[in-house]
């Protein structure tokens, strides 16, 4: 599920969302790791772009792996909040569905560390 990401083969224009996503997924391994507040106009569930201001990563996020393109992670959602197909073949358990969620680097506006996590 984690394939090598190559920095040598991210576009000039997105080297520095490149480099701040990999500095954020290092400082997430470290003791005592900070959340992050990732401003952004979109994310990508399920294959599909929804309209987004931020999400919040923490050392907690399940399955968090940077990819060539941004990040990505398991994501809970109240099924109402969901289009057909991202709710389709999943299992709700207590209310909410598990969905991929990406985040692309042209769409992070900003990725702020915001005190302890966990």
């Amino acid at each position: 599920m984690n394939t090598p990401v190559d920095p040598y083969a991210v576009p000039d224009h997105l080297a520095t969302r490149f480099l701040q996503v990999k500095r954020m997924m290092e400082a997430l391994q470290a003791p005592n790791p900070p959340q992050f507040f990732v401003l952004l106009t979109r994310y990508v569930i399920e294959g599909e772009p929804y309209a987004a201001t931020a999400v919040t990563v923490s050392a907690a996020t399940p399955h968090l792996v940077q990819t060539q393109t941004g990040f990505a992670c398991d994501a809970t959602f109240p099924p109402h909040l969901l289009r057909p197909h991202a709710r389709q073949g999943k299992l709700q358990r207590k209310g909410t569905v598990t969905v991929r969620l990406e985040v692309l680097l042209e769409d992070i506006l900003q990725i702020v560390p915001s005190g302890l996590g966990g």
